[in-house]
Order: C-alpha cells, then sequence, then structure tokens
C-alpha cells in the first residue's frame, strides 16, 4: 500500500472480477446455485459494503482489494449482501406474511434507524428470547432478513440442528427457506446502474484514505 500512497483509488487497476473479489464471488455464485437461486447480483468496488436499495447491485469496499480480509469474513459479508438484494430483487418487503414475520412497521425503506445506532440493554433482553440470530438482526427488519439468509445460504451452518431450540429463529429460516424456493429459479441480474459511490467516484489518494479517521 506505500508504493501506492500517492496514487489515487480511481487510478488503480482495481476490479470486483480479480482476486480476492472473483474467488469469493465464484464461491457465493455455487452456493446460490446449490441453494436453488438463480438471483446474479451485480458486484462493483465502492467505498463501502452494501446493496444498493431496491436493486440487486452489491458494492464492495475497495480497499479490501489491497488488504484482503479472512476468506470466511468475506464470505459472511457477500451472503448478507446478497440476502439484501434477494428480498429487494424479489419485493419481499411488501408481503405480508413477511411483514408480519419480520415485524415491519410503516414503510420499509424510511424506517432504518439513523448511522449511530447500538443495540440497548432492551434490545439484548430481546435477542434472549430466541427470536433473532444476533443483536445486529434487532436494528431493522432489512437487516434481520439478510442476516437470517446469510445464515440460511452458508453452507458450513447446520441451521436446522443449531436453531432447533429457537422457534423464532427457526420460523425465518424456513420462510427464507420456502422464498428461495418460489422465487429461487427467478433469473434476476444485478443492472449495474445507479451506484452509491463506485470505485471511479473516489479521487482521494490511497494515503488519505488510510489517514482518515
Amino acid at each position: 500500500m506505500r508504493r501506492n500512497a500517492d496514487r489515487r483509488i480511481c487510478d488503480l487497476a482495481l476490479s470486483a472480477r480479480k482476486p480476492p473479489f472473483a474467488t469469493a464471488i465464484a464461491r457465493l455464485q455455487r452456493e446460490l446455485r446449490s441453494a436453488g437461486v438463480a438471483l446474479r447480483p451485480y458486484f462493483y468496488l465502492s467505498n463501502e459494503y452494501g446493496c444498493v436499495v431496491r436493486t440487486a447491485n452489491i458494492g464492495l469496499l475497495w480497499s479490501d482489494a489491497l488488504k484482503p480480509r479472512q476468506p470466511e469474513t468475506l464470505m459472511r459479508i457477500l451472503r448478507h449482501e446478497t440476502g439484501h438484494a434477494f428480498c429487494y430483487a424479489h419485493r419481499l418487503y411488501r408481503r405480508r406474511d413477511f411483514r408480519a414475520l419480520f415485524k415491519v412497521r410503516g414503510d420499509f425503506f424510511r424506517t432504518y434507524p439513523d448511522a449511530g445506532w447500538h443495540p440497548s440493554p432492551a434490545d439484548e433482553k430481546r435477542l434472549k428470547d430466541g427470536d433473532h440470530v444476533n443483536v445486529r438482526c434487532l436494528k431493522h427488519p432489512d437487516e434481520d432478513f439478510a442476516i437470517t439468509f446469510q445464515t440460511f445460504l452458508n453452507p458450513d451452518e447446520d441451521w436446522r440442528r443449531r436453531w432447533r431450540h429457537a422457534p423464532g429463529v427457526m420460523r425465518k429460516l424456513e420462510f427464507v427457506e420456502a422464498m428461495a424456493a418460489r422465487y429461487g429459479p427467478v433469473v434476476i441480474s444485478g443492472d449495474g446502474k445507479n451506484l452509491d459511490v463506485p470505485i471511479e467516484e473516489l479521487t482521494m489518494t490511497v494515503g488519505t484514505w488510510f489517514r482518515k479517521p
């Protein structure tokens, strides 16, 4: 990274189609095929990880191309963001059963808490009730679904055994399984339009990026 310190990020020859991302994306696609899901997100490098709202376009943190994360950490992120993409692509948030199960109140996209959200003691107590995979699920139904999808898709996760004593989580996992069976064969691909801060817009230098707080 030191030798690139004075180069603009947008001038680096980085791509989602090169390792380490290409390797992880290929693995993700195998997992999706195994689950019977034909969704094909569009992946691009950005200033953070995230799925563009209402699309199947997924941003990947560009700096991980220079300093890769552990493969399993990267896979968890990709499964999670693909969960968002699956929800958006098939508009699951409009379904009555989805809204009831994930406790959607009001507008699905306008009810996210602010960026400073952190779990409260009440959230920690709710987690112990056995209705959520982890505490981050409590942030918003969108996160709850994506984390549940991430758990469902992971081939190393024996979710039926792990969550057999947590009926709330099991109901959500079985819902994801049912949605994968119903919508999985539908071929939808990300269109690569209206992206959130693609790498081409990152004109700061590499050094400046790594010095920022």
